[in-house]
């Protein structure tokens, strides 16, 4: 049984990690080269929030900071902020995991939703703190409501095609302990 759990949470991490690595590498093909009102969804910060909400021992901190530290480089944003940021916003909501699955799928999605909301604000605040160039107020704005609209969707793929459920009451975890 402990085998059997132990594996499945390494296939979890190893999923997510594929699925990283494939977003990251989408993200900096180069699909078309002219300048777009559209500000694409931030993919890997959804996929990220809804692993850690659904199964939180599929992304350990550490696995989620080096993930975003490199899309940080690859990106070329300021190195640890975003990491740090999404660092902080998921372990604020492994912290809460068990009111999460007595949760419903729209307060579920409510949550992630305000942690994109204050990781984004926040980002942007410390940008501007140090006086960094930015995207204009409205293609930030348009860029978190794009990611927000597509919560649900990932919320769906993760479950239906890659298995990630939130465990049910009762279901050992990988410490051997009741969930």
């Amino acid at each position: 049984m402990a085998e059997t759990a132990s594996r499945q949470v390494w296939i979890g991490r190893g999923i997510y990690l594929g699925l990283a690595a494939l977003v990251i590498f989408v993200q900096l093909l180069p699909l078309d080269q002219r300048p777009t009102l559209f500000s694409p969804p931030d993919i890997l910060l959804v996929l990220t929030l809804v692993w850690a909400a659904r199964r939180p021992d599929f992304v350990p901190f550490v696995i989620i900071g080096l993930v975003f530290f490199l899309a940080d480089l690859l990106f070329q944003r300021p190195p640890g902020l975003f990491a740090a940021l999404v660092v902080i916003a998921t372990e604020i909501i492994r912290s809460r995991a068990r009111t999460l699955r007595e949760m419903t799928i729209f307060g579920e999605c409510g949550m992630i939703a305000i942690a994109v909301i204050v990781i984004m604000l926040v980002n942007r605040a410390v940008l501007a703190l140090v006086l960094t160039p930015q995207a204009s107020q409205v293609q930030t704005i348009l860029h978190i409501l794009a990611t927000v609209v597509a919560i649900p969707f990932i919320m769906g793929i993760a479950q239906f095609i890659f298995g990630v459920r939130r465990p049910v009451p009762g279901q050992f975890e990988t410490k051997g302990l009741r969930s």
